[in-house]
Order: C-alpha cells, then structure tokens, then sequence
C-alpha cells in the first residue's frame, strides 16, 4: 500500500533543488567531520545541498556544528564497529524521518519505476511541477549514487536506453545496529516504548515501511541477539511484543552497540 499523503509532511520539498546525496561527499565528510564543510571544492549550490542533506540526516546542527550522533558514528566508523552500509542505513533512517520526499519513497511498494511514474504520483502531493521535476531527480540521484539505492535494495538505478529505471526490491539483509537505532528512532517520535512489531508496521516512519522489510524480518534479528539491555523481545502465538527502554534514544542505543561490538 502506498503512503497516506495525510501522515507525511512536504514542507521544504524543494530544498534539495536537483541535486541528490552523493556517497563521496559523505566519505568525505566522516573523515574529515566540519573540516570538510570549510574546505571542499563543492560548487555554492552543493554546498548549500549538503548542508541540507547533513542536517536532514541528523548529522549537522543548524549552525554547521556536528551533532552527538555525527560524533558517535565518525568514531564507530573510524574503528571499524560500524560498516559502510550500517552508516547508510542510519543516514537513510533518519531522511525518513526528517524529509518529505525520502518518506514518501519508502511508502511506495516494491516494483519498477520510471521517472515519469514518479511525478505522477508525486502531482498528488503537490502541484508545482518545476519543484516536483527537482526533487524526483534528487530522489533517483540518491538511489543511483548513494549505497541507499543498490546496496539497502532501496532503489537500484538501472539504465534503459536514455531513460532510467528504478527497481525496488527492499528485505535488506539488516544486523542489530541498523534494526535497533530505527526502532528507537521510531519510540522516540510516537512515545511508544512497549508495543507488538506487528502493530507498528502500518505506520509511515515504521523500520518496516523505511527498510520495505517484513515484521517477521526484523523479529529474527531480534531474536538472533543477546542483547537484552537494549530491549526484551516477548513472542506469543501470533505477535512480537517489543519493550524498549524509555529512558534510552537513538544515540545512546548506538553507543552501546558500538562498545560491544554491535550487540
């Protein structure tokens, strides 16, 4: 089923103008943290979209300063305890939470997209068609250049003659760190600290709308780890019930990760 445009904010839809994420600025930018916003050779319009795609990842306040979660994923990352694509999928968790058309996205079933079919669903959104053109082509330059598209199966970026198409397949192979930041993320936002897997899926900003990844999924993750400081898993015959600890965040889940070697 595809998003209920009622439960995702598009404000700001335009903010990226047609410029997507690109994986190299990231690397660049978790060597060389707020160093790398000083000195870049980014054009002043990239900059300017970094900026935002920074921030929308969670990573850069306002003020260009590093956030705690920069911090702690700079040093997970610098160690080795935090792979590639479990920074990818941190970084894509939190575009889902912070911006419009990358939760639109995840609402949108698995299949084969064109550009054109995405701006047809996207019209019913918003009418300003120059601003829809801008953020589709962000969204596809994402997937295409970023590990989002092909590596988390968010979007692979195939070409076809001199069009482009995108197949979303999503069930990502995901590991605890990844499983476990995005259903804090998801705690965190609705206040809901002990519910069933089952019962958060229908929601917009779920692990499982952002990963387009199934309940049953996520529960062998869960199950697979000893982790039981960071939540208690309960398994009854039809439901996963899930408590998680309400006086943890993201962040602080993600420390503990890291310190023990990814739970």
């Amino acid at each position: 089923m595809a998003a209920d445009s009622r439960n995702i904010s598009y404000a700001g839809l335009g903010r990226y103008s047609t410029f997507g994420l690109r994986e190299e600025w990231m690397t660049s930018f978790l060597s060389l943290g707020e160093d790398y916003l000083r000195n870049n050779t980014l054009g002043p319009r990239q900059k300017t979209v970094l900026n935002e795609y920074l921030r929308d990842a969670g990573f850069i306040e306002r003020n260009r300063k590093s956030t705690e979660l920069c911090d702690v994923v700079r040093f997970g990352y610098s160690l080795g305890s935090l792979s590639v694509l479990s920074v990818w999928a941190i970084i894509w968790t939190n575009l889902c939470h912070n911006s419009g058309i990358f939760l639109w996205w995840a609402n949108q079933p698995p299949g084969n997209y064109t550009r054109e079919s995405m701006l047809q669903e996207l019209r019913q959104t918003d009418k300003r068609e120059r601003t829809l053109t801008n953020i589709t082509n962000s969204l596809i330059s994402t997937l295409q250049y970023t590990p989002i598209g092909k590596d988390l199966r968010q979007g692979e970026v195939i070409k076809s003659g001199r069009s482009r198409i995108v197949q979303k397949i999503g069930h990502p192979k995901l590991n605890l760190v990844e499983v476990i930041y995005a259903f804090y993320m998801f705690a965190r936002k609705h206040e809901m600290f002990s519910i069933s897997i089952e019962d958060m899926e229908p929601y917009v900003e779920s692990p499982q709308k952002i990963f387009c990844i199934t309940s049953a999924e996520l529960a062998d993750v869960l199950g697979s780890s000893k982790s039981e400081k960071l939540f208690k898993v309960t398994w009854t015959n039809d439901k996963v019930y899930l408590d998680l600890d309400e006086g943890l965040n993201e962040v602080d889940v993600l420390k503990m990760c890291i310190s023990t070697g990814g739970g």
